[in-house]
């Protein structure tokens, strides 16, 4: 079988990149051998090791660089993240661009991107992959201004309805529940945490609201206690140590307040109401324009009480339904890897 180099964002925790790295591994398994470039501890014991090839990255045949958002600027740019950004993704890339081994860009978000020197490092790369499938029509226009032509398909997260999840109690006592996802960013805290009061307050009733991480903090619990000063036998926690647990726990709710991209992708996939109020807003107002449903997002640095609770109290019941063009096209990312292994030979 050949040996495929899978590169991503393995080397940490993060909700979004190990349901990537679990997709993935579990879609190759039968396929070829494969290893990740990076990969954490947290990230193998979740992908499951046994599935986990241990050829040395020189005898890779081929190499993958799985979804997500590798190919653009953080929302915090400046000369030492694009430093770690490179370190993490681009050399290994070099390596095979260089040697012209072959390569596959799946699913990826490509720009907005800052500085030059990384653009024409971004255009080498893709200039040498057999194939770039990019997630939305933005990153593909990014491209098309270094010269790049690529395929659009749409995130493969959302292909995550396929799995069986496992059971995760709540001991919720209300029929609805709203999820607030906000880690333990005080910026996003200042702001979404009084427009959730003033919103459970308004509706006490009917909602429960539950807080949750997508990925290991060591105080996540504060906001959980911020919140049960408000709503106390009304609040609910998930300690995040499964990404197919916090699933559940999305799929489980009815409303999902978050500040990040792929709780919300996830939310949305599950037929769920979101409101995003992203910090990297930039890649999170990309995908929801790209679901229709571009009226979802208030950035962070744009968003107070006020305004957040006016989102809350027009989208908290109503479900966001993902267009079946935009699903059928998460799942040719699939269609595209498997003639990529078969052409390997």
């Amino acid at each position: 079988m050949n040996k495929v180099l899978i590169v991503g964002a393995t080397y940490s925790d993060n909700f979004g990149d190990m349901l990537f790295a679990k997709i993935m591994a579990d879609y190759l398994s039968d396929k070829c051998e494969f290893r990740y470039y990076l990969l954490s501890d947290y990230a193998q014991k979740f992908i499951g090791k046994p599935k986990i090839a241990d050829f040395s990255i020189s005898e890779a045949e081929a190499l993958v660089y799985m979804p997500g958002g590798f190919f653009g600027d953080r929302h915090d740019t400046s000369l030492y993240t694009t430093y770690l950004w490179f370190k993490r993704y681009f050399p290994i890339g070099l390596k095979f661009a260089f040697l012209r081994k072959p390569m596959l860009i799946l699913g990826v978000g490509a720009g907005p991107c800052k500085y030059g020197v990384m653009k024409r490092l971004i255009k080498y790369i893709c200039k040498r992959a057999n194939k770039v499938i990019v997630r939305e029509d933005d990153s593909s226009d990014f491209l098309k201004t270094l010269g790049v032509d690529s395929m659009v398909t749409s995130d493969l997260a959302q292909t995550i309805t396929d799995y069986e999840l496992p059971n995760v109690q709540l001991n919720c006592t209300k029929k609805k529940k709203m999820l607030v996802h906000i880690n333990q960013n005080k910026r996003a805290a200042e702001k979404v945490l009084p427009a959730v009061q003033q919103f459970y307050e308004k509706h006490r009733e009917d909602y429960n609201i539950i807080v949750a991480s997508d990925q290991v903090c060591p105080d996540d619990y504060a906001i959980y206690e911020k919140i049960k000063a408000f709503a106390t036998e009304d609040a609910a926690f998930y300690k995040y140590g499964d990404p197919l647990e916090l699933c559940s726990v999305i799929k489980q709710s009815d409303a999902v307040v978050t500040y990040k991209l792929h709780v919300g992708i996830v939310a949305c996939s599950y037929g769920k109401s979101v409101i995003a109020i992203p910090e990297h807003y930039k890649k999170v107002e990309r995908y929801y324009r790209h679901i229709g449903y571009s009226e979802r997002v208030l950035p962070l640095y744009k968003a107070n009480g006020e305004s957040i609770l006016n989102m809350l109290e027009e989208y908290a019941e109503v479900p966001i339904q993902i267009p079946a063009v935009i699903i059928d096209s998460a799942y040719k990312n699939f269609d595209e890897l498997k003639k990529y292994i078969e052409a390997l030979g």
